[in-house]
């Protein structure tokens, strides 16, 4: 591995602390658990902007984490760069592979397109987040999801005005995610506009 005819492919799996994950493979490889352990939450990497998309401006991304979830408790991070017609993932900390990581720049990009429009694995929940990080483009959207303590509801993160991380909670009441991610869009435009208190 390492060479400049290295492939990447990103798959979409069940894991069982935060119920999906994102594994990366290079050469067939798959080298999330071969760095730190466990691949990030799908929704880390692709909302609201996917963080897999290579620019000449290096970014650095979180890939894989321990085993228990904790980014502090062991990481693998890569640094994405395109260099002309390649994109080279230099990698930092638990190394999966020794030397960088080189794709070709458009077999790369077709990749992380593809992943990014993939929604055939979302459960109603990940489908509704995904929409309201859509419908709320433009406004701080920490994290959008299930209540794992009241199943029954869906809670929605965002910043306010002020700087201040506010959680929203909404009903499924029979709701399809589409319905849903509606409903949460529209309450918090209205309080952006002052309809109701936003605290």
């Amino acid at each position: 591995m390492g060479g400049v005819s290295d492939i990447v492919r990103f798959e979409i799996a069940p894991e069982r602390y935060r119920d999906f994950q994102l594994r990366v493979h290079v050469n067939d490889v798959e080298i999330t658990s071969a760095g730190a352990g466990i691949g990030r939450d799908p929704h880390h990497l692709l909302l609201p902007d996917n963080l897999l998309v290579a620019t000449e401006e290096p970014r650095e991304v979180v890939i894989a984490t321990c085993e228990c979830g904790e980014y502090g408790c062991g990481r693998t991070d890569v640094t994405i760069v395109r260099e002309a017609d390649i994109v080279r993932w230099k990698w930092l900390y638990e190394k999966p592979m020794k030397d960088d990581a080189v794709f070709d720049a458009e077999a790369y990009d077709r990749e992380v397109e593809r992943i990014g429009g993939d929604f055939s694995w979302e459960t109603p929940d990940r489908t509704a987040a995904r929409l309201v990080f859509a419908g709320l483009a433009g406004r701080k959207v920490v994290w959008a999801g299930a209540d794992w303590e009241h199943p029954e509801r869906f809670q929605v993160c965002v910043e306010n005005a002020h700087g201040r991380e506010v959680v929203e909670h909404f009903h499924r009441e029979g709701r399809s995610p589409e319905e849903l991610a509606r409903a949460v869009v529209e309450k918090i435009g209205r309080e952006d506009r002052g309809a109701e208190p936003f605290a």
